[in-house]
């Protein structure tokens, strides 16, 4: 996930570590007067500067402040809540089931992200994904994944364990929200749909929210 941007990355570096370097000068913690001293002065701005990118690697980077000149995608980290629309037909009744509540757990740091969603009969999980940046226009961004499904026991009959990918777009302009499409190898045909998700928390959930509404079961 290319979520820096490398060349301001390395320029705040730099300047992180000549800062930290005059500051203790200044400081009288390290006195430059000979090869002993200026090596005892580097290795101390090189530790508090490793301190200092440890947390902006956990924490510091989902500041707004960084947002372009240093991180280059937005924070999605948390729990999004909506509902999935898909084309599978029950082959009983010829009908596509109504809308189906979901919950999509991210779990993003600086430079990984991967994805767990819910439903009331199974759960998704990504093994391969990509968050990218619109080179057209910025502000939007679209999130890659591919899963493994793996259904309840009890809905086997109907719905295999099966493999998907889905795509999501979410754009700073129109506020906090996921949308996109889905597509799977479920047997015996291939299913696709759509999904629409909105910002719930900014915790990734491990089980389904208690006010997540029931799934409506196959087509009527």
């Amino acid at each position: 996930m290319n979520s820096l941007n490398h060349r301001g990355a390395i320029s705040f570096a730099l300047g992180i570590f000549i800062g930290l370097a005059f500051l203790f000068e200044a400081l009288g913690l390290s006195n430059v007067n000979g090869a002993g001293s200026l090596l005892a002065l580097f290795s101390k701005a090189v530790s508090v500067e490793l301190l200092l990118w440890i947390a902006f690697y956990k924490w510091i980077w989902k500041w707004p402040l960084w947002r372009g000149c240093l991180v280059t995608v937005p924070v999605i980290h948390g729990t999004w809540r909506g509902n999935l629309y898909s084309n599978w037909v029950n082959p009983e009744t010829g009908q596509r089931p109504d809308a189906i509540p979901t919950q999509l757990s991210i779990y993003q740091t600086l430079l990984t992200v991967s994805c767990t969603q819910r439903t009331g009969e199974s759960i998704s999980t990504s093994f391969a994904e990509e968050v990218r940046v619109d080179p057209k226009d910025p502000s939007l961004i679209e999130l890659y994944y591919c899963y493994r499904n793996v259904p309840d026991e009890r809905v086997r009959e109907r719905s295999n364990v099966h493999e998907g990918a889905c795509m999501l777009r979410f754009s700073q302009s129109t506020g906090k929200k996921l949308e996109g499409s889905y597509w799977t190898n479920r047997r015996p045909i291939p299913t696709t749909g759509d999904i629409r998700l909105e910002f719930s928390d900014a915790k990734p959930l491990d089980a389904l929210h208690p006010e997540m509404p029931s799934h409506p079961g196959p087509g009527a």
